[in-house]
């Protein structure tokens, strides 16, 4: 997420503020959590975070085609994790 553009839609967004960094901290947290309790993670912010700007319809919201590739990553995650 870009916060410089994000915070421009504050008043459509209801004025809530969101930063990247709370998604980086949210899942350090996530990450943790799941270890300790020995759950597999599927890493879809590591992933997708090399793509850049460019992977992005807007500021927050991923284009088809990234979609399409994060799909396919997590079916690919999930036959890992289940096989």
């Amino acid at each position: 997420m870009n916060d410089e553009i994000h915070h421009s839609y504050l008043e459509i967004n209801n004025g809530i503020e969101r930063f990247n960094e709370d998604v980086v901290n949210y899942n350090k947290i996530a990450v943790s959590v799941m270890k300790k309790h020995n759950v597999p993670i599927i890493d879809l912010y590591g992933y997708t975070l090399p793509f850049g700007e460019k992977a992005y319809d807007d500021h927050v919201h991923y284009t088809a085609s990234v979609r399409k590739l994060q799909a396919e990553f997590i079916a690919n995650e999930l036959k890992r994790i289940i096989l």
